[in-house]
């Protein structure tokens, strides 16, 4: 995945990344199987149930590389309010660790799907209390696809789902 791609991920998306991606490089760096869960199979296509990490991809580099991911990656899930979808630092850090854990676990990573020709994102949420964005651009290009599609639990109060924000033109 590329700071590009990530960067059509809207905060709400991004906090779960982050989290799934902390978890799974807390595992790495104790050399514990990766488990994918039920609910964390839209991150990772093709795998289920506990996958042995790769010992030869430990090199001290990787370790220094791990480590320096997940202090990262870990202020942005210990305050996720912070997170924002053009952030370089939180761009680099995803790329990093979706490197690191397809070393490790040979884990195929998605976090939206891409192509050259739009993005498409699923997001299912519980109660949602404010408003959600799937996916903002500043434009889209002409013959963009965009597949934004989102469901909720319940929507409350001051909630609200927004599948696309243009800020600029379409075209």
């Amino acid at each position: 995945m590329d700071p590009v791609a990530i960067a059509t991920l809207a905060g709400p998306t991004l906090g779960a990344v982050v989290q799934f991606l902390c978890t799974k490089l807390g595992g790495a760096l104790e050399r514990r199987d990766a488990v994918v869960s039920e609910g964390e199979t839209r991150f990772v296509l093709g795998y289920e149930g506990p996958i042995s990490p790769n010992e030869a991809a430990y090199t001290v580099d990787r370790i220094t590389s791990l480590k320096s991911t997940a202090d990262v990656l870990d202020v942005y899930r210990e305050h996720p309010e912070i997170i924002k979808p053009k952030d370089a630092r939180l761009a680099a850090a995803i790329v990093s660790a979706c490197e690191g854990l397809r070393e490790i676990y040979g884990l195929n990573i998605r976090l939206a799907e891409t192509g050259s020709d739009g993005v498409k994102l699923t997001q299912e949420l519980g109660d949602v209390e404010r408003p959600i964005t799937g996916v903002r651009a500043s434009e889209i290009r002409k013959g963009a696809n965009l597949d934004v599609r989102q469901s909720a639990v319940r929507v409350r109060g001051k909630g609200s789902l927004i599948g696309l924000e243009i800020e600029g033109g379409i075209g």
